[in-house]
């Protein structure tokens, strides 16, 4: 049989959603979060004259173009109602302290010679974001053109800054700069840190006990003291790579005292954006016909952007809305009161595109009685077809495993058992072992406890 290829044209017909400029620019509105948020109308207000930062005076009652009335709604203008306290009980975190500079703080306190703090603080500019040091002595010493004993006093100075392991070469170098400051650190826990943190990885206590010839008591209470260690000693400062990382929410979610309950926006943390009437007043007297056509587009898109804040932060709320009325008993119980909920059933009920309510929930976040909570972790499946969701399930198996008993761990296969007789929750032993990773719980083999501690 003979293959030929040849070209043709035909003719398709089908369907197919094509969205405007405006369009697009709205859903990207809504899909920000309100640090991305605020840094687009940052932007904005910078290239965009006729907008203004602050509450104007008065809207204006004349000169406004008919393509602008929407713009000067009560509701598309920025901030709290008049004579409402404007209180922000959404973001409240501490200013802490940024890591190199914290350690560059430590060392203007020393007293010492010049060269030495030469030193100190060309080793501090080579800690990457953990604290560690990311060059060898010889090289420091080469680099500077000191001497090797010069190098290695200042690198010992260094090592006494808080916190503790900083300076280190590698995790091994960081358990024991650490575990040398404990005030009674027994000898073969520093053995355990150098030599088998292998073992001590995959809870291999006995192995440990056997290769340092020491009790398994002791090689278990030396496990424990390693594991209380930090393995970064930057965790918890500002600027580094193990940094908390603060989130703003979108709403805050709270009974008011007759029963019902109520969805405040976060208009706090945004800037509150006006047209400055000025321009408006040029546009409509203007010098130049250029003039009149650079001010009616830079209107028009200060308008578009207005309108834009305004359909976020609606349909925001009224996403959140529904939330709360099909999971009232989560907001007014227990995290275990977590329903079963798609963003699908959002959709219908709001008659919205369920890519909309999508764009609504995805990286935002708001204050309840639970603290800061991912809107999108709200949305979870039920398990087969019950009405109990999977966070639920994890809720309850992470009961389950903190009841255990340490010398006899839960296997998973033993634990989905569990499920099924104290739940009646049908749930296979893949689908804990899923669930038990999720939650960072390790595997029995390493949740093994050998002796009485």
């Amino acid at each position: 049989m003979e293959l030929s290829l040849k070209a043709g044209q035909t003719l398709k017909q089908g369907q197919q959603l094509l969205l405007s400029a405006q369009q697009r620019e709205s859903l990207k509105v809504l899909q920000m979060p309100l640090p991305d948020l605020r840094a687009h109308l940052a932007a904005a207000l910078c290239d965009n004259p006729v907008l203004e930062e602050g509450e104007p005076d008065a809207a204006p009652t004349d000169g406004v173009p008919d393509f602008l009335q929407q713009a000067f709604q009560p509701d598309c203008r920025r901030g709290l109602p008049k004579g409402e306290e404007e209180r922000d009980p959404f973001y409240a975190a501490a200013a802490q302290p940024d890591f190199h500079d914290f350690l560059e703080q430590q060392l203007l306190e020393i007293q010492a010679a010049p060269t030495l703090l030469k030193i100190c603080r060309y080793i501090l500019g080579n800690l990457d974001d953990r604290g560690y040091l990311c060059c060898s002595p010889e090289q420091i010493a080469a680099d500077l053109r000191v001497s090797a004993a010069q190098t290695q006093k200042a690198l010992a100075l260094i090592r006494q800054f808080e916190p503790a392991g900083v300076g280190a070469y590698d995790l091994r170098d960081c358990l024991l700069l650490q575990l040398q400051r404990l005030p009674a650190c027994e000898p073969y826990v520093l053995q355990i840190a150098d030599s088998c943190l292998d073992l001590l990885a995959q809870n291999q206590i006995r192995a440990i006990a056997s290769r340092l010839k020491i009790s398994v008591q002791q090689a278990q209470a030396g496990c424990r003291t390693i594991r209380s260690l930090n393995p970064i000693p930057s965790s918890g400062c500002r600027g580094s790579a193990a940094e908390t990382v603060y989130v703003i929410p979108e709403a805050q979610i709270f009974k008011k005292p007759d029963g019902s309950w109520a969805v405040q926006s976060n208009r706090t943390y945004l800037p509150k954006i006006y047209i400055n009437p000025f321009y408006l007043r040029l546009y409509e007297h203007p010098d130049t016909p250029e003039t009149k056509a650079y001010l009616k587009e830079k209107i028009q898109a200060a308008s578009r952007l207005l309108t834009e804040l305004s359909e976020r932060e609606s349909t925001i709320s009224a996403v959140l809305q529904v939330i709360v009325k099909l999971q009232e008993l989560y907001f007014s119980q227990t995290a275990d009161a977590l329903r079963p909920m798609t963003m699908q059933e959002i959709a219908e009920q709001l008659r919205l595109n369920e890519s909309t309510v999508s764009r609504a929930v995805q990286g935002k976040y708001i204050l309840c009685r639970h603290g800061v909570v991912s809107i999108r972790s709200l949305f979870t499946n039920g398990l087969g077809h019950t009405n109990v969701s999977v966070a639920q399930v994890k809720n309850r198996l992470q009961d389950i495993f903190h009841r255990e008993d340490p010398f006899h761990p839960l296997s998973d296969q033993t634990a989905a058992a569990l499920l099924n007789r104290e739940c009646g929750l049908e749930i296979s032993r893949r689908a804990v072992a899923k669930y038990r990773q999720s939650l960072g719980i390790p595997a029995s083999s390493k949740r093994k406890c050998f002796v009485q501690a």
